[in-house]
């Protein structure tokens, strides 16, 4: 026959290890959003990169956009060496819109930059 205070032990045992169970399920539950989340993180990069990639082979410009005369176009190119390259444009719009994607997409790849990034180093 079991005596009292052996009752109690098995009790305590048993809640102990109901308790513990508990815990496992929290760092259970715990480890599968941690690894949604680096799923996510992981799929959201590379959509990013998709995007990038997408944008420099479509070509992008830092320049700005200057006109002469009030309707002549040209593309200012950043310095590079010491040089300033300007590339004519013209009046003719679909080259003026161009030039205008080209910078937006320069614009763009910059914040892709910034935002992979950021994502890779919440990642690591």
């Amino acid at each position: 026959m079991k005596q009292p205070e052996d009752q109690y032990t098995v009790d305590f045992m048993v809640d102990f290890i109901e308790k513990q169970n508990q815990h496992l399920d929290t760092i259970r539950q715990t480890m599968a959003n941690i690894e949604k989340s680096v799923i996510n993180g992981l799929c959201t990069i590379e959509k990013l990169e998709n995007e990038k990639t997408e944008i420099e082979n479509k070509g992008y410009s830092f320049g700005a956009i200057h006109y002469k005369a009030g309707k002549y176009a040209y593309l200012i190119h950043p310095q590079q060496n010491g040089e300033r390259i300007r590339e004519y444009i013209g009046t003719d719009p679909e080259k003026i819109a161009n030039a205008h994607a080209q910078i937006a997409r320069a614009q763009r790849h910059q914040q892709l930059l910034k935002e992979i990034n950021q994502l890779e180093n919440r990642l690591a």
